[in-house]
């Protein structure tokens, strides 16, 4: 067999393994017909569509098994709570004018990315041993539960009812709000210190109070994956 019949059986023989291996990528590359076929690809195996109320990523089967799902010019809708579906069904331009900034990264999601950055900040300011090398972590720590509380704060007002339904998830929210104070306080005096007593004094209590603070995070923030349905595959992993 000549070179150029073998490298044609090769190619094909190649072509029909990815078509069967992948033929969801493959469709959506034919259909698409462009580089950003791939994209579209790996969206339909991802199969997750976006709550146009909060911006989290749902599952579309899980939600319809729930009722989670609203028609609107032709179109289905499909949200991770009853609260959002309540919302779009009153005024859904108003939540399909805002969709595509949500798509880029729902509060939810945001609010998963700080609580990761918290945990993995909180690792390396307890493993600093020397105060001084532990000044830009601190602060980075500070910073970030800054931010995570704020995504606390929009998701609470997003969903006004969900503090109030669990108790115990607004007395762990309080805390969190008075140890963020207490962090910025000492993070400041911190940062300010001169003296080597004096800052490796404080920086022990911005470690003892970066950990409270993350225990408190986690009671959060596991209650609140409860309460939108985490436990039954309606959010993304983390």
């Amino acid at each position: 067999m000549k070179y150029g019949a073998k490298h044609a059986a090769v190619t094909g023989i190649i072509l029909s393994a990815v078509l069967f291996l992948f033929p969801q990528g493959a469709k959506a590359c034919e259909q698409c017909g462009q580089c950003g076929g791939a994209k579209k690809a790996k969206a339909e195996v991802s199969g997750r569509v976006t709550d146009p109320v909060c911006g989290m990523k749902v599952d579309p089967k899980t939600a319809e098994k729930k009722g989670l799902v609203a028609k609107y010019r032709g179109r289905k809708y499909y949200f991770c709570m009853k609260a959002d579906l309540e919302k779009f069904k009153k005024n859904p331009e108003k939540y399909l004018k805002n969709q595509k900034g949500m798509q880029h990264g729902g509060i939810h999601e945001r609010m998963m990315q700080n609580y990761a950055e918290v945990i993995k900040l909180e690792g390396l300011l307890l493993q600093t041993k020397n105060a001084s090398r532990g000044v830009k972590i601190a602060d980075a720590f500070v910073k970030k539960a800054l931010e995570f509380v704020n995504r606390m704060n929009e998701m609470t007002r997003t969903n006004p009812g969900m503090m109030k339904k669990d108790s115990m998830m607004a007395q762990h929210y309080k805390q969190l709000k008075k140890l963020l104070r207490t962090l910025t306080a000492l993070n400041t005096q911190f940062k300010a210190a001169l003296q080597k007593p004096r800052q490796e004094k404080l920086f022990a209590q911005l470690k003892t109070t970066a950990a409270e603070f993350v225990k408190h995070m986690k009671k959060c923030h596991g209650m609140m994956m409860k309460h939108m349905g985490a436990g039954k595959g309606m959010m993304k992993g983390h």
